[in-house]
């Protein structure tokens, strides 16, 4: 995106990149909105017609530029969707492919994978496809070990901080889980501090402080590894569960089977 940026030329604006971040429950002529609102118009906020809105779509996207289009959280248009509505979903997407050429980029959570699976054409067309899955500890010696290494020494202090040493690569790994947006967030919040305090690189306290602001969304019965006395445990250098990722889905469904059967009786 950065090195793709619009620019504004005598005819109009050039868009050689097209991205939007879907709402939650998005449906198609939302996604569809927001492609459109993205090019620079804002008249299709009032537009609730998705055939419309889709012939603008695809009128406007060769006429600017556009020569990828990426649709974030793309899990949105997953979420509490019928087979009839996820077929929708991916017929809508397809028909974006076959009448502008351009290629589509999406993001989401595992279960996006969803909508391609209802639609066996559509699945073809999004042939590549690669999960980020968490870190693993792999006994200190893997991907995470060398992952810190990196990024300790791209932090903005005169000393390392030590990040893949192997008491504070455990406790690291305990806090985030092997999971990429909580490491960093961790770290971000740590470096800020230490920054702060004028500090020639992370410190203990700095981490401490970090971890207690970064863990709201913990389980209520979670130990946080860099409080006194907590001793970072095998159970908490566990390797993420295969399925990680898919759990908002099957809450979705196992809720929408509930409803389906008449939901328990006795509440």
């Amino acid at each position: 995106l950065y090195q793709n940026q619009r620019d504004s030329e005598v005819w109009g604006d050039i868009i050689p990149v097209l991205h939007i971040e879907l709402p939650d429950n998005a449906k198609p002529v939302d996604a569809a909105r927001e492609l459109l609102v993205e090019m620079g118009d804002p008249l299709a906020l009032y537009e609730t017609d998705l055939a419309r809105l889709t012939k603008k779509l695809i009128d406007l996207i060769p006429v600017v530029g556009v020569k990828l289009i990426i649709i974030d959280e793309f899990q949105h248009l997953v979420e509490e969707r019928s087979n009839r509505v996820l077929t929708r979903v991916g017929n809508w997407l397809k028909m974006i492919l076959n009448k502008t050429n351009c290629p589509i980029v999406l993001f989401g959570m595992p279960y996006s994978k969803v909508v391609l699976q209802a639609n066996s054409q559509l699945h073809g067309r999004f042939a590549i496809q690669f999960e980020m899955r968490p870190f693993s500890y792999q006994g200190g010696k893997g991907v995470f070990k060398t992952f810190l290494e990196y990024l300790d020494k791209a932090l903005p202090f005169e000393e390392l901080a030590g990040l893949a040493n192997e008491n504070l690569q455990k406790k690291l790994y305990a806090f985030s889980q092997g999971n990429m947006r909580s490491l960093r967030n961790l770290i971000y919040q740590a470096s800020i501090e230490a920054i702060d305090n004028q500090h020639v690189t992370i410190t203990e306290e700095d981490f401490i402080f970090a971890s207690k602001l970064t863990s709201g969304d913990k389980p209520i019965f979670w130990k946080n590894p860099f409080d006194e006395g907590v001793k970072v445990t095998e159970d908490m250098l566990r390797s993420p569960p295969k399925d990680i990722g898919w759990e908002d889905y099957y809450r979705h469904v196992s809720s929408s089977n509930t409803k389906r059967n008449g939901g328990n009786m006795f509440e």
